[in-house]
């Protein structure tokens, strides 16, 4: 095989390269949107402190007659990705049928790009990190694809039907093989068959994830668990208790094993589960966070399961709002201190947790005074105390305290997680091997199923 033909192949074989990237990014920009878990990486680029991930995924421009641009992207990626797969299997070079088709595709994506770029800038105010890099995908497909604009002689197709020579023409019965042009039409041909499914499953798949997403239900297997038990289908009434789940670990987790000790100051925060428990969580949360939600609502049943008498839970704030976090350089979730200020209030009645579980069965968006003031009094809380207390310099300077804590731990994103000291670096679905081992090492067996 020659050199150039070789740099062709290279060429193609980036490409794929990029819309499989792009497709990966897009799968997982797609679960964030529906507000399901994504990973440990996503979480990482979306740090709320430094991307826009979440003002993106709730601005309107997210979604086009209700499908999400994830969902569009991912469509885009996987069909394009399938288009230049063809090419080089059929042996085509950029330049023929598929690559001059490929290269038209990924330009005009790149189009919707620049203009989706410009409404990141000026009219949401914020950057979704995972939504350039597909950007960045689409202009390492475009490089790669860029001798498509040079059509210069085709390759002949590769394959049985390409490498062997021309049927005789007085041979009787015998058809010549097909030509390079008839390969790259049904090349396209195939493509756009393939478009019509990708397209057809990715909408399949994106109602399955906002069902899901929106299901009043709670899944503890957030938290790396199975559960058994279903989840009320009244957010009114309490969760029924994981008896019996089984807490064998799903996986193993070496990022936490090797995590140093920190020492995680538990002075004045609020608490529940045994006193002295061997093992001891200390949670960072914004009460405006759905993933905190998540995990929240998760813990409820998970504490109820077999490790709940070997467990304690600590509660610190972090609100992601530069109004009480003045470091956060700019607002994620707006009324977030306010909130968290009626949670120490809550505390000085010896009601956080009714304070807690109220504010995250039913989250208040943008909340202003009144509404914290209806929050507590729908907890149980006397409303003048309450009230009295969210003027409390005293009350303020609690706050400050678990927010100069975060600070001082590095925090970077909520809910951030520490288990008898160590930070739970990856995602939520470790959470349950990350006690397991605490509790081994302690000399307690949990009963399985």
């Amino acid at each position: 095989m020659s050199s150039p033909k070789n740099a062709s192949r290279a060429r193609l074989g980036l490409a794929l390269a990029a819309t499989g990237f792009g497709a990966a990014v897009s799968a997982v920009l797609l679960l964030r949107h529906h507000g399901l878990d994504a990973g440990a990486l996503a979480a990482a680029a979306c740090d709320p402190t430094s991307s826009g991930c979440t003002e993106v995924a709730a601005s309107s421009w997210s979604a086009v007659a209700g499908v999400p641009l994830a969902a569009i992207g991912l469509a885009f990626f996987v069909s394009v990705g399938a288009l230049i797969a063809l090419a080089l299997l059929a042996g085509l070079e950029p330049a023929s049928r598929p690559g001059r088709l490929a290269l038209l595709l990924v330009g005009l994506a790149l189009l919707v790009d620049v203009f989706l770029f410009g409404v990141q800038a000026f009219s949401i105010g914020a950057f979704c990190s995972l939504c350039i890099w597909t950007y960045g995908a689409n202009v390492v497909a475009l490089w790669s694809l860029w001798p498509a604009v040079r059509p210069g002689q085709r390759a002949p197709a590769s394959g049985p039907a390409g490498d062997r020579e021309p049927a005789s023409a007085g041979a009787a019965g015998q058809r010549e093989p097909a030509s390079g042009a008839a390969v790259e039409r049904l090349a396209v041909r195939a493509f756009w068959l393939a478009t019509g499914i990708v397209v057809a499953a990715v909408l399949v798949v994106n109602d399955g994830l906002r069902e899901r997403g929106e299901a009043d239900e709670v899944d503890v297997s957030i938290l790396g668990v199975r559960s058994k038990a279903g989840a009320s289908e009244d957010p009114a009434r309490p969760l029924p208790p994981l008896s019996a789940a089984g807490v064998a670990p799903q996986w193993r987790n070496p990022t936490f094993r090797q995590a140093r000790v920190e020492s995680v100051s538990l002075e004045g925060a609020p608490r529940k589960g045994p006193e002295g428990a061997a093992v001891t969580i200390v949670t960072f949360s914004d009460f405006l966070c759905p993933s905190c939600r998540r995990f929240a609502l998760a813990y409820d049943q998970y504490s109820d399961g077999p490790t709940g008498p070997h467990v304690e839970l600590y509660y610190r704030n972090y609100p992601l709002d530069p109004t009480c976090a003045s470091h956060i350089p700019r607002m994620v979730h707006p009324g977030a201190c306010r909130v968290a200020l009626g949670a120490v209030c809550a505390d000085r009645q010896g009601r956080f947790w009714d304070y807690h579980d109220r504010v995250y069965v039913s989250p208040p968006t943008d909340p202003d005074r009144s509404d914290v003031i209806g929050i507590a009094e729908e907890a149980g809380l006397d409303r003048a105390r309450f009230a009295a207390c969210l003027d409390d310099p005293g009350a303020q300077a609690a706050l400050d305290f678990d927010i100069s804590e975060a600070v001082r731990l590095q925090v970077t994103g909520t809910p951030t997680i520490f288990i008898n000291g160590r930070r739970l670096q990856s995602s939520l679905n470790e959470f349950a091997d990350a006690v397991l081992w605490e509790l081994e090492k302690a000399g307690i067996e949990v009963p399985q199923d």
